[in-house]
């Protein structure tokens, strides 16, 4: 499963040390959903991209104090920029989601709430 976001203007990649998204994980298959990050230059011909990898989702919801429904949980997941990436800047992402062989068949119940470009 994949997520696009186009954020309608370039960003220099010389602007961010990494980014980080922050997510809402309601998922109860406890580390079995993985994001990875794939930054894209749509205003290339062949819309070049840079994976920045995938990172675990370790977050697992909690039981409310009556034990009757789950509490989500927050996480922030943490891709960092190599020293020489292969595109210069970026106007759109891709999250792709990745989950674990033994649950596939199960959509992924966590949500992107926001991305945070932090600076170098």
């Amino acid at each position: 499963m994949e997520a696009k976001q186009n954020f309608g203007r370039s960003i220099d990649l010389n602007c961010c040390r990494e980014i980080q998204i922050a997510v809402t994980n309601a998922d109860t298959y406890r580390w079995t959903v993985s994001i990875e990050l794939i930054l894209v230059d749509s205003t290339l011909p062949g819309k070049p991209f840079q994976s920045l990898g995938i990172a675990l989702v370790k977050s697992a919801p909690e039981w409310t104090i009556y034990g009757d429904r789950l509490q989500a949980r927050q996480e922030m997941l943490s891709f960092v920029i190599p020293a020489t990436p292969s595109i210069r800047s970026f106007d759109e992402v891709t999250v792709r989601y990745q989950l674990d062989a033994p649950r596939t068949d199960t959509a992924a119940k966590v949500a992107i709430e926001r991305f945070v470009l932090v600076p170098r």
